[in-house]
């Protein structure tokens, strides 16, 4: 009996001691370290390779305005180029001449002809071949071409029918940076007479 007694004891020993082994440990939540923000990893900032100044492209400078040196050329209504005497100042992206400039055109039977009359007295024709008069002899026309008269002509006078024979004249005047062009087919229309002496100072010249 006393040998039965002491199995039992034995065995509920070995009960409790594996019923402690696997019951779960109870940690105190006041000994647990917390983890405070500055304690947690922050990400590394990406380092990126060094970069070479010379490998960039170079930066866009500012748009300047284009000055035009006296022998720049001016479009002319033929397609064809006159030389500017003297150095024109750039207003925004219009050229303004100190003096006015004027370019005769003629075109008929005998081709095209073209002269470019300073104030100075100083001519040039469309091949190049130049003299020069007084100026005394030039102001007259330039007077004309000046006045407010001539900018109020219309800018082509024709006849009602196409005349293919006829004689082409074309004025064009460059004036404080404006332009004014007129085109006159047929001398026989009838025309103001302001333009009338135009043509006919212009003609002796070229002449």
């Amino acid at each position: 009996m006393k040998i039965f007694h002491a199995f039992l004891l034995i065995v509920i020993g070995l009960l409790v001691a594996c019923i402690s082994s696997k019951s779960p440990e109870i940690v105190d939540s006041e000994a647990r370290p917390s983890l405070s923000p500055t304690a947690r990893s922050t990400p590394t900032p990406f380092a990126s390779a060094p970069i070479d100044i010379a490998t960039l492209p170079p930066l866009a400078s500012p748009t300047k305005p284009i000055a035009m040196s006296h022998s720049s050329p001016i479009a002319t209504p033929s397609g064809e180029a006159i030389a500017v005497e003297s150095e024109p100042e750039v207003d925004g992206r219009r050229a303004v001449f100190p003096n006015t400039i004027i370019v005769y055109q003629k075109e008929g039977h005998a081709g095209q002809e073209q002269w470019t009359i300073y104030h100075t007295g100083r001519i040039v024709t469309g091949s190049g071949s130049e003299w020069q008069v007084q100026s005394g002899q030039v102001k007259p026309l330039f007077d004309l071409v000046e006045s407010p008269d001539f900018w109020k002509l219309d800018n082509e006078y024709a006849p009602d029918v196409e005349c293919i024979d006829c004689l082409k004249q074309i004025v064009t005047v460059y004036y404080e940076g404006e332009i004014k062009e007129i085109t006159v087919i047929d001398t026989s229309v009838e025309l103001p007479h302001h333009l009338g002496n135009v043509l006919d100072a212009l003609d002796r010249l070229a002449s």
